[in-house]
């Protein structure tokens, strides 16, 4: 009876010995772990911030829709709408009504421009050159402003699409003279900025 319970446990270590030098199966593993990635931002198999894979992307959104959240503040309400023409540019039209809180100033604003971005559309850096336009009413009496205007800015765009962009300009208006006490500076060099939110797809 000894030898036969000896016999039977010599068995079985050696086939607990046997199963340890047998390939592992590591599919549940592996299984465990591709769940796990799934939740890590990576790209290549590098890891990436979320949000941010378009940045190492040759590709970009072609159509981009903003707003100015601050311009409604201070009585400017308005619309962008840009769409990119290559890598490197864009084009965008802007619309704003005009009703300054502080002012008898009420009136249409537009605008076209040509953002040239130094990496690709709608990310980083820009140069934006464009030309607008004034049709408004100062106390009663119409008038009519146009001229150039340059801004210098940057643009940040995450995967969503959602992104933002900030820029300081310049700008020179020619045309009819508003009335009002400020007449002689309206055909002078003038100041803008702007901080838009926007969705571009």
């Amino acid at each position: 009876m000894r030898r036969v319970l000896f016999l039977v446990l010599a068995v079985m270590m050696s086939a607990n010995a046997f199963a340890h030098d047998l390939p592992h199966d590591h599919t549940h593993e592996y299984r465990h772990t591709s769940d796990e990635d799934s939740d890590v931002s990576t790209l290549n198999g590098e890891l990436v911030k979320v949000g941010e894979q378009n940045q190492y992307r040759y590709s970009y959104k072609k159509f981009n829709i903003s707003t100015n959240p601050v311009g409604i503040i201070i009585g400017s309400y308005g619309i962008s709408a840009s769409y990119s023409l290559g890598a490197n540019i864009a084009v965008k039209v802007d619309l704003n009504y005009l009703d300054y809180l502080q002012d008898d100033y009420v009136g249409l604003e537009y605008g076209i421009t040509a953002p040239i971005y130094f990496t690709k559309v709608y990310t980083g850096y820009f140069i934006e050159p464009g030309f607008n336009i004034q049709s408004v009413k100062i106390d009663n009496e119409s008038n009519t402003v146009y001229g150039p205007i340059v801004y210098l800015g940057k643009h940040w765009m995450w995967d969503s699409g959602l992104n933002i962009a900030a820029a300081l300009g310049v700008g020179r208006n020619f045309g009819a003279e508003i009335a009002g006490d400020d007449n002689d500076d309206v055909n002078k060099l003038f100041g803008s900025a702007y901080l838009r939110f926007g969705y571009a797809f």
